[in-house]
């Protein structure tokens, strides 16, 4: 129908805006797509997108609070409101928005790996967050590169360093890295942290590198800059 295509149009509209990151444009368009498409998961994801680029969540936080009173368990809303909690920088919401999908029973690897590796960042890292990155990599079978690293981080900063090396060397064989990447050099500063090596430490967390265009929360780049600021060395 005319309406439908109209909507397809509107939508590749805020895809095109959002691919430039140009937040006003996008916040234009996806406020005109979600007041007629109240419902559809790609509208309120383009609202919550415009309102991450210009800081300001007031409309995403509300059609989301609105939506999860009408369906409290459905779980895309829920993984939105876990997602748009984290552009916030609220990572304890994040993680009890997630909770929700383990209670329900709708946790995917990837819910119980964001989960885990938020705590890496208010460093709440406690009994619930280990068990929820083991699960992860049990739901992956131990196969998945994102999954063994956050694990690893995790053991690194309990000072399980025995295990965080051989899950970090297990999942750059997945990926088949023969160097490391950013991500396996914050967990090899974050070992070396552990053993009291600062010099190395330093080394490594400065071979993370700033990730090119937007730079998300949950940046490996930022738990970077935060360690290196913290060994007075930013």
């Amino acid at each position: 129908s005319d309406l439908q295509e109209r909507l397809n149009l509107e939508l590749l509209l805020g895809v095109g805006y959002r691919t430039v990151q140009d937040g006003a444009a996008l916040k234009a368009v996806s406020s005109e797509v979600v007041a007629k498409y109240p419902e559809s998961y790609v509208a309120i994801e383009l609202v919550a997108d415009a309102d991450a680029m210009l800081k300001d969540w007031g409309n995403s936080n509300s059609i989301l609070a609105a939506q999860l009173i009408r369906h409290p368990d459905d779980e895309n809303l829920l993984r939105m409101k876990a997602r748009t909690a984290e552009a916030q920088g609220d990572f304890v919401q994040a993680r009890v928005t997630r909770q929700k999908l383990f209670d329900n029973g709708k946790a995917t690897s990837n819910d119980y790996n964001g989960y885990a590796w938020t705590a890496l960042f208010d460093d709440k890292i406690d009994a619930v967050v280990t068990k929820a990155a083991q699960q992860a990599n049990m739901l992956t079978h131990n196969g998945s590169f994102n999954e063994m690293h956050t694990l690893a981080c995790i053991y690194a900063n309990q000072g399980r360093t025995a295990e965080a090396r051989d899950l970090l060397l297990k999942a750059m064989a997945v990926d088949n890295l023969s160097e490391p990447n950013s991500s396996v050099w914050y967990a090899l500063a974050s070992i070396y942290e552990q053993y009291g090596v600062t010099d190395a430490a330093i080394e490594a967390y400065r071979k993370v590198e700033k990730p090119e265009g937007r730079i998300y929360p949950t940046s490996t780049w930022l738990l970077a800059q935060a360690r290196l600021k913290a060994l007075g060395s930013s």
